[in-house]
C-alpha cells in the first residue's frame, strides 16, 4: 500500500515470503491473545464484523457469505465461551489449535481484501483491525528480547496478566481489552469509510 504517502510500494518477489511472516505472526499474535476465556473469540468476533461490513460496503459477493459463515460460527462459539460476569464459568473451551485456525481465517480474509488483483481496502486498515492482538504480541516480545528472556516461553507478563495483576477480575480484564480492541477496530472502519490517508494511519498505528 502507500504507506509512506509517496505512492504504492511494491514488494514484487520478496512479497510471498512477507505473506508467509504475515500469516505466521498472525498466529502467534491471536495464540498469545488467548489467554483468558471470551478474549480470543471476541477479538476475531469483532475483527470479522468490521471485515464484513468491509465486503457488504464494497460489494465483494464472492467472499461475503463465507465472512458471514465465519462471524456466525465465532459468534455462536463466544457466548459459550465468554463469562459475562465473574462468577460464570465458559462452557466451550478454544485451545491452541481453535486459535490458530482463528488466527489463519482472519489472515485469509485480510489478505483477500487487501491483496488480490481488485482488493478493495488499503493493507494499513487491516493493521487496525488486528490491532490489539498485534500490539500485544510484538511488545511482549520486544520486552522479552530485551530482558534477554526466549520471546516464546510462557510468561505471566501478558497485557491481561498486568490488568490482574492490578486487581480487575477475570470478566473485567476481558471486557476492558475487548472494548479496547472495538474502539481501534471502530476507528481504522470510520477513518476508512472518511477515506484517510494510507500514511497518516500507518503513523498513528504505529504511534
Amino acid at each position: 500500500g502507500d504507506f509512506l504517502g509517496s505512492g504504492p510500494v511494491p514488494l514484487g518477489w520478496i512479497g510471498m515470503p512477507v505473506a508467509v511472516f504475515a500469516v505466521v505472526g498472525l498466529f502467534n499474535a491471536v495464540y498469545f491473545f488467548d489467554c483468558l476465556d471470551g478474549l480470543a473469540a471476541g477479538m476475531g468476533l469483532l475483527t470479522l464484523i468490521a471485515l464484513t461490513l468491509v465486503a457488504s460496503v464494497t460489494n465483494q459477493i464472492q467472499i461475503l457469505p463465507m465472512l458471514i459463515a465465519c462471524l456466525a460460527a465465532v459468534a455462536g462459539f463466544w457466548v459459550f465461551n465468554m463469562r459475562f460476569h465473574e462468577r460464570q464459568p465458559a462452557f466451550v473451551f478454544m485451545g491452541n489449535a481453535g486459535s490458530m485456525v482463528l488466527g489463519f481465517t482472519l489472515a485469509w480474509f485480510s489478505l483477500q481484501l487487501t491483496q488480490t488483483a481488485d482488493a478493495v481496502l488499503p493493507p494499513v486498515y487491516a493493521l487496525w483491525f488486528l490491532a490489539l492482538p498485534l500490539i500485544e504480541s510484538v511488545s511482549l516480545i520486544a520486552r522479552r528480547i530485551l530482558a534477554r528472556k526466549n520471546p516464546f516461553q510462557a510468561g505471566r507478563d501478558h497485557l491481561h496478566h498486568l490488568l490482574l495483576a492490578a486487581g480487575l477480575g477475570h470478566a473485567a480484564t476481558v471486557w476492558l481489552l475487548l472494548l479496547a480492541q472495538a474502539i481501534l477496530t471502530g476507528v481504522g472502519y470510520a477513518c476508512w469509510r472518511a477515506g484517510a490517508s494510507e500514511a497518516l494511519m500507518f503513523s498513528a498505528f504505529i504511534g
